[in-house]
């Protein structure tokens, strides 16, 4: 009787814990449906305007979008995307909108700015109502977020903006802390940071007063309209597509760094609309098949690219019986029709940038065939027909010396221009589309060139002589971030991302590891301003894998990544994996330290089934893996039996590069089993050494071709671009320079790969 009385017992706990939970859901969802209906309760009754997007008879309450009125503002909508404090995207539209009386007066904050040598840059403009609850949801603290139930923010007025400086070249100045910040360092007192930002905050904050502005105490960007009581709260519907127009193919708005807006084209709107109609047209795309921002017109044009294009502008028939690289049937259409010469597609040159040379031969041919009268001016040095013709209807330019550089590569901004006003000059016809849906030519094929670049050390150690030190360089000049990789950067920004080791922390830590020999043993840091030189260096992603990212223990280890992932710069090593999305590939990242991270040593078959085990779980979601290992013997030129066997474990591993660090000097690049192991990168920019004997680096380029199934079905030959760590001989600027003629193939030789 009692067996059953317990087990009648147990039977009404479990009816009764269940009657409990099913209540609670019920409980749960009625408060999840009563808070959803409360903002959509609240949303429906504001006032709805639309988008104003043109100049004619417009009002201070118009909304507009900021950058059609304000030339050279950045736009860098930091809720649009994940790069913010609560790392996900909060709004639906990148596009900054503000009231025309409140875009009146940055206007006039620019103008001031831009005479002083900056210019504005905006993190938040209007905001969304229901973007607002999304924020309270997540960070419901009043100090930080407007309570939406109380009231809403001023940004969804459109009166009020986040905005920090940048120089002329759109390269972020220092400032006191970073976007939502929520630490002290974010106040108006400018208390816990250095003069520069202080200087830099206080110009900003001084400026956008005298022009109609009102600031807040705890945020040192946040700037409210002095009308701000003139709005109300409302939404907004969007500019619209123009009509008849390919899916995605909207007018080229978007020139946040990436897109690319050079100084020149800001202000030259026949060439904006040059680049807006090669849009509306179809032969570029300002977005990739996923939807996100693609169109990069810094890069630089490759002959297919721009064979491809000038085939469709002269709406030639491709020749569908030519199979093969995507480019063929527009390049057989090109020599059936007289344009180029079987010659021109004799080599594997396909995949070289063109040269302005050679988009004058073909656009200077396209113009004779097609009976184009260039009349009988002469041109002093000019012999060819072709390229006189070119000059003369305007397609191509010199510089104001007279100076047509020739033998430079066209960015592909210009050639999109020069193809749009030959379209112009002949009088043709919009392309019909083939659906192809060429991104210039890339959503066919897309090349990803990938960059290496040896030990930064981008910092000091507190105990070498203040005179000639990497932060008492950076104070010569300025504090001018951009210094440090001027002389390369133009490689660097023309690839698709970029790789470096960097052997140093970014830290204000002061506990110092112990390395056993404190006589000998190096510590470096930086200042956590210091991402702003890998920023503004275009370099994308860094390898903590070595022996000074731990030089201030753990802490130091935490801030460097902690800065890094403030300043949007991807990082991996030891268990940390990074993954880079690029034109729709996966770029798969790992960095493993075989000195151990004090130096204590490791060890190697354990290090060998956790590179293994890494490489297969990240073959699973990306395309390209690339292992960085820091390794070797310091100073020692030849590569050791342990780099051979562990770069080849790793090939065979499936990765598809290895990149190698630790020697401080360059050693060889082999090529093993069609893919490269580069045994050692040297120095690069090198803090650790204010004057090292081995100034010899390079930088280390390859590129990976990809079809439209995201299978790589080709990779290039690898190109080498010798350096010196220094722009100068006789000591180390912390300037690394491209160098030639024997300097150059002194180091092509140590690399071990051909000369030519």
């Amino acid at each position: 009787m009692m067996k059953k009385l317990k087990s009648s017992r147990k039977l009404y706990i479990v009816l009764a814990m269940t009657v409990f939970v099913l209540a609670s859901f019920f409980v749960i969802s009625l408060l999840n449906d009563s808070y959803a209906r409360s903002i959509d309760k609240q949303i429906p009754a504001l006032k709805q305007i639309d988008i104003i997007d043109n100049t004619q008879s417009l009002i201070s309450t118009d909304m507009v979008v900021v950058d059609h009125f304000i030339p050279g503002i950045k736009i860098d909508m930091r809720y649009a995307g994940d790069n913010n404090v609560y790392g996900q995207k909060i709004y639906d539209d990148a596009t900054a909108y503000l009231r025309k009386g409140t875009v009146d007066k940055l206007k006039a904050v620019q103008e001031e700015l831009e005479a002083q040598g900056y210019a504005l840059k905006i993190w938040d403009a209007y905001r969304p109502p229901r973007a607002q609850f999304k924020l309270w949801e997540m960070c419901p603290d009043g100090r930080y977020v407007a309570n939406p139930y109380k009231g809403y923010s001023n940004h969804s007025r459109g009166c009020t903006v986040d905005v920090t400086l940048v120089d002329l070249n759109g390269h972020e100045v220092e400032m006191p802390s970073g976007f939502d910040d929520f630490s002290s360092r974010a106040d108006r007192n400018y208390q816990e940071v250095s003069k520069n930002a202080a200087a830099n905050a206080m110009l900003l904050e001084e400026t956008m007063k005298k022009h109609g502005f009102t600031t807040i105490a705890s945020e040192w960007w946040h700037f409210d309209d002095n009308d701000k009581n003139s709005y109300e709260v409302v939404q907004v519907t969007p500019v619209s597509k123009p009509e008849n127009l390919p899916e995605k193919s909207l007018v080229f708005e978007d020139w946040r760094a990436g897109n690319y807006q050079p100084l020149w084209l800001a202000n030259d709107k026949n060439s904006r609309q040059l680049i807006d109609k090669a849009m509306y047209q179809g032969l570029i795309r300002g977005y990739d098949r996923n939807g996100k921002h693609y169109l990069k017109l810094s890069r630089y044009m490759t002959r297919a690219e721009y064979a491809v294009l000038l085939a469709r502008v002269l709406n030639l028939n491709p020749n569908k019986t030519k199979n093969g690289e995507w480019y063929l049937p527009y390049t057989s259409a090109l020599i059936d029709a007289g344009v180029v010469s079987e010659d021109d597609w004799s080599s594997t040159d396909w995949n070289q940038y063109i040269k302005r040379m050679e988009m004058a031969q073909w656009t200077g041919k396209s113009l004779l065939i097609n009976k184009y009268q260039s009349g009988t001016q002469e041109i002093e040095g000019i012999n060819s027909p072709e390229i006189r013709a070119a000059i003369l209807s305007g397609l191509i330019n010199g510089d104001a010396n007279g100076n047509y550089n020739w033998q430079n590569s066209a960015e592909r901004v210009h050639g999109t221009i020069v193809l749009m006003k030959l379209q112009q000059v002949l009088n043709l016809p919009s392309p019909v589309s083939d659906g192809d849906n060429l991104i210039y030519g890339e959503s066919a094929l897309r090349t990803i060139t990938i960059t290496a670049i040896g030990d930064c050390t981008l910092g000091t150690d507190p105990e070498f002589p203040y005179v000639g030190r990497f932060d008492a360089t950076l104070k010569a000049v300025n504090n001018n971030y951009g210094y440090f990789f001027n002389n390369v950067r133009t490689v660097l920004e023309n690839d698709d991302l970029t790789i470096a080791n960097l052997e140093t922390t970014f830290t204000i830590a002061t506990k110092k590891a112990n390395k056993g020999k404190p006589d000998e043993a190096y510590f470096f840091k930086g200042d956590p301003s210091y991402t702003k030189i890998l920023k503004q260096g275009s370099i994308e992603a860094v390898n903590l894998a070595n022996n000074h990212s731990y030089d201030y223990l753990a802490q130091g280890y935490q801030d460097t990544m902690s800065n890094l992932n403030q300043a949007g710069i991807l990082f991996f090593g030891y268990d940390k994996k990074a993954v880079a999305n690029v034109n729709g590939i996966k770029i798969g990242m790992l960095g493993y330290n075989v000195l151990g991270r004090l130096e204590e040593g490791i060890n190697i078959s354990g290090l060998q089934k956790q590179i293994a085990g890494d490489i297969e779980q990240m073959e699973r979601d990306c395309q390209l893996v690339i292992v960085s290992i820091h390794w070797g013997i310091e100073a020692s030129k030849a590569v050791t039996k342990q780099q051979s066997a562990l770069g080849h474990f790793v090939i065979d591993s499936g990765a598809d590069l290895v990149l190698g660090h630790h020697p401080h000097v360059i050693q060889k690049v082999e090529k093993y089993n069609g893919k490269y192991i580069v045994y050692s990168l040297g120095n690069f920019s090198f803090g650790g050494n204010h004057n090292p004997h081995d100034k010899d680096t390079f930088i280390f380029q390859q590129s990976f071709v990809f079809n439209q199934d995201d299978i790589c079905v080709n990779t290039s030959d690898v190109k080498i671009i010798p350096c010196s760590i220094s722009s100068v001989s006789n000591r180390n600027n912390f300037c690394p320079t491209p160098v030639y003629g024997e300097a150059a193939q002194r180091i092509l030789k140590r690399v071990g790969l051909p000369t030519n």
